[in-house]
């Protein structure tokens, strides 16, 4: 869950407000346009807190997933046309990729966004969620890290459609394993949590030996 939040770029995303905007133009400036964006993942993670056991964290994480890589794919589509067909006049379209962060944010919100904080206590035993947790704020903060340097990388050496086109194919493939993996845990006691996922490795391990 952590990996594909961050593959997802929600905190990369966070981290180039500002610079993305610059690249993408627009009526509003950069600064007004980050400010109004980092409000609204605020206000909207605040709402969604309270929503989302209304249609349960997987299924909400799922069509978060479809809709930001979709989000994301035409945000790559817009920077590859600027890139490389600059003989085409886009600067009528200019609010397209600002307008296509705000639904990003918005369809992130709804499950990329807080899923995977929500479930982290909900998924480890008591036995072991201290040092589990520990263990995974590490290795989450190294990896950020990384990803924020992956952003960097692509959009300067590769082009800035890189990093979009990147983070939507593994989207994507999020999308395709919460099917498979992620359990639901919505109504779920910890105990009953514990049991599901012992089941499903159970189920998997009988799988590959028959």
């Amino acid at each position: 869950l952590r990996t594909s939040q961050l593959l997802g770029g929600m905190s990369v995303f966070t981290v180039y407000t500002q610079y993305i905007f610059e690249k993408a133009g627009g009526n509003l400036s950069s600064g007004v346009s980050s400010m109004i964006y980092i409000g609204l993942c605020v206000v909207l993670n605040l709402i969604c807190m309270h929503t989302v056991d209304i249609f349960g964290r997987k299924k909400s994480y799922w069509v978060s997933l479809i809709f930001c890589s979709l989000v994301l794919f035409f945000e790559a589509i817009y920077f590859i046309i600027d890139q490389f067909y600059p003989e085409l006049d886009l600067s009528s379209l200019n609010w397209m990729p600002v307008a296509g962060m705000f639904l990003y944010i918005i369809f992130s919100s709804f499950g990329l966004a807080i899923i995977p904080t929500l479930m982290l206590g909900e998924l480890f035993s008591a036995s072991v969620k201290g040092k589990g947790l520990n263990l995974l704020s590490v290795a989450f903060a190294l990896s950020q890290i990384a990803i924020t340097n992956v952003f960097y990388f692509l959009s300067s050496r590769v082009g800035f459609f890189s990093p979009f086109l990147f983070f939507g194919i593994c989207t994507t493939i999020s999308s395709v394993i919460t099917v498979y993996i992620v359990p639901e845990t919505k109504g779920k006691t910890l105990e009953e949590i514990q049991q599901l996922l012992k089941g499903n490795t159970s189920n998997n391990n009988n799988e590959t030996k028959q």
